[in-house]
């Protein structure tokens, strides 16, 4: 159970560093979105801060140790501190996005370990930690913008072409749909049109555009 102490720990440490990275981002988010995103950080850093404790009694649940200081966590974290005086908020959200996506590559490896020796109620807990990592990588693409950079390079795109996107203006209305036209049916061997069923003009019971067997019979010479 060492091993598996051993790699709670360290996910450990990384979370705690993750933690305070998206605080400080929570902080010192600027510009015109600074509402939504500093909600939005303040949310995710509450759920990985709510998620350190789990971890931490998981490991001495197996037997092993835990953290027990700032330079314990320096000596085994894996996620970069980020100590710039200014980031952008789109640099923000694409660091942590790359982070977290980062760590749930690393839960997945704790999973095997896991699994490997037979502990089921921790692989459990991994599985719940990595849903909700992967939730918050799903909201930070969504934030920064990412998807629709993507779209832009996209080959088949008008930008990803070097082309400039068109205004609804320049594009102009979508053209009508012509819708077939209808006529009515007339019943083989009568001239009595029917007033049910009503079919295309081009359908084969229809008489317009077509010179029925009878009528051409009646203007036969004899």
């Amino acid at each position: 159970m060492k091993e598996i102490s051993g790699a709670l720990n360290i996910l450990l440490a990384d979370m705690f560093v993750l933690y305070l990275k998206t605080k400080n981002f929570h902080w010192h988010v600027s510009g015109p979105h600074f509402r939504d995103y500093h909600l939005l950080l303040d949310e995710q850093s509450a759920q990985i801060f709510a998620t350190t404790d789990d971890v931490a009694e998981r490991a001495r649940k197996v037997g092993g140790t835990t953290l027990s200081s700032i330079g314990h966590i320096a000596r085994l974290q894996r996620v970069l501190d980020n100590d710039a005086d200014f980031v952008t908020p789109q640099d923000m959200l694409a660091e942590l996005h790359d982070d977290t996506k980062q760590l749930v590559a690393h839960m997945r490896v704790t999973h095997g370990i896991c699994e490997e020796h037979g502990d089921c109620a921790t692989t459990s807990f991994l599985e719940n930690w990595i849903d909700d990592a992967e939730r918050r990588v799903w909201f930070l693409f969504e934030a920064s913008g990412a998807r629709a950079e993507r779209r832009a390079a996209h080959p088949l795109s008008a930008v990803g072409r070097g082309e400039p996107e068109r205004t609804p203006e320049e594009i102009g209305p979508r053209p009508q749909v012509a819708t077939q036209s209808t006529a009515p049916i007339m019943f083989a061997g009568t001239n009595r049109v029917g007033d049910i069923a009503r079919a295309p003009a081009t359908s084969p019971l229809s008489c317009r555009g077509k010179t029925t067997k009878r009528a051409s019979m009646t203007n036969m010479k004899p």
